[in-house]
């Protein structure tokens, strides 16, 4: 039996304000990789060693504060 190949599933987090930003001079933001219950978590490269790691946003009130909370480098939960 034969299926239909699935279409590709739109990213999850559209329009994310994270994407493509460098944190704390260290981190360029990639791709989401997903989310769960403590927040998202992002596929980042370390600049400065040209490697590639994963980063956990912890959830706040609005995409806005998280971005504001990362670059500040504090995280809360709301």
């Amino acid at each position: 039996m034969q299926t239909e190949p699935r279409p590709a599933a739109p990213l999850p987090f559209p329009g994310d304000p994270l994407i493509g930003q460098v944190l704390h001079d260290r981190f360029r933001v990639l791709e989401p990789l997903g989310a769960g219950g403590m927040g998202r978590v992002y596929r980042a490269l370390q600049v400065p060693l040209e490697r590639m790691e994963q980063l956990l946003a912890a959830h706040t009130c609005s995409p806005a504060s998280r971005a504001s909370s990362l670059a500040g480098g504090q995280c809360r939960r709301c």
